[in-house]
């Protein structure tokens, strides 16, 4: 395994923890969140899971952990956080059935409490303390941990069907009238288009 600060590669920031480390066929842990230094709206975009899970597969991993920073345990308790994963995952099937979003690359993952953190630290070149300081200060890390995982994946996949579109309104314009602009009240994603539907998502604030 191998820690790897923020899990954070953004290059518009001049911030890599991935820089020099190999984690091709291993699992990397990771500090949830992104570094405190980023702008809000950079800092929310490279936060992001399925952002961290490509960025991720692109270096090679193929596992992944997280775990909370002390400051983020204030906002999200773990008593709070475990009934919201056992409620399980949703996620859209595209036209051939393939969940959106759904890594083959990553074999397994999970979130770990304190008292996991801790032993993940155990027998690692720096404590959890110290890599949750140098995350704190800004700067990217990586390092490996002497220890192996095993992670036994089960799940149980249920169909639903949801209308989520609350109004549409006509177009005047011959021409961009088959277009569509969505508004949504996320800060989860940056604006993106879906050519073949030739859909606009925009970010509302």
């Amino acid at each position: 395994m191998v820690f790897v600060g923020f899990g954070v590669t953004a290059p518009d920031q001049q911030y890599d923890d991935y820089a020099g480390a190999d984690v091709k066929g291993k699992v990397v842990a990771y500090v949830h969140g992104a570094p405190a230094r980023f702008p809000s709206s950079e800092r929310a975009y490279y936060s992001d899971g399925v952002i961290k899970t490509k960025n991720a597969i692109s270096h090679g991993a193929i596992g992944i952990l997280e775990f909370l920073s002390p400051e983020d345990q204030k906002r999200l308790p773990w008593d709070w956080l475990v009934p919201q994963i056992q409620a399980g995952n949703m996620q859209w099937l595209d036209n051939n059935g393939t969940p959106h979003n759904a890594f083959a690359e990553i074999r397994g993952g999970a979130l770990l409490s304190q008292r996991g953190a801790e032993k993940l630290f155990t027998a690692a070149p720096h404590s959890l303390e110290q890599a949750l300081a140098t995350a704190r200060s800004g700067q990217p890390q990586a390092f490996t941990l002497p220890v192996s995982i095993r992670i036994q994946c089960v799940s149980k996949p249920t169909d639903l069907r949801s209308s989520n579109i609350i109004a549409k309104l006509a177009g005047s314009d011959p021409a961009l009238r088959a277009q569509y602009v969505v508004y949504t009240a996320h800060l989860d994603h940056l604006a993106y288009a879906l050519p073949s539907t030739k859909t606009t998502y925009v970010m509302a604030r």
